[in-house]
């Protein structure tokens, strides 16, 4: 039931995209508290963005998740957007975070609901 889906402006290399989106799966995992077997991690690269007028390294990150509460939420930006930097080259100031924690009732897996 976690996603992390990252839109950036930065191009990953196609042959470093498995290790990337491992790495950010599992830490989905970790900062979600879920096992990883329901973490979908998503990568949305080389888009067209532009963040406060410039167009440099810059990140839009959905970080959705059961259960999610407000005060898990600061912990979870400092590592995604930590993340993103060592990983993207993308810096703290040009990363957006968007944080939800849908109701079971209306996240939809296997047919069914949560």
């Amino acid at each position: 039931m976690p996603v992390i889906r990252i839109e950036t402006n930065v191009t990953v290399d196609p042959s470093a995209k498995p290790a990337f989106l491992a790495d950010l799966s599992r830490l989905g995992a970790s900062l979600f508290h879920k096992p990883e077997t329901y973490v979908m991690a998503a990568l949305d690269d080389g888009r067209a963005m532009v963040f406060g007028g410039g167009d440099g390294p810059t990140a839009y990150v959905e970080a959705k998740s059961i259960g999610l509460t407000t005060s898990d939420a600061a912990e979870i930006s400092k590592i995604l957007t930590a993340f993103l930097g060592e990983r993207l080259g993308v810096g703290a100031d040009r990363v957006y975070i968007e944080m939800s924690a849908p109701e079971g009732r209306l996240w939809g897996w296997n047919g069914k609901t949560f």
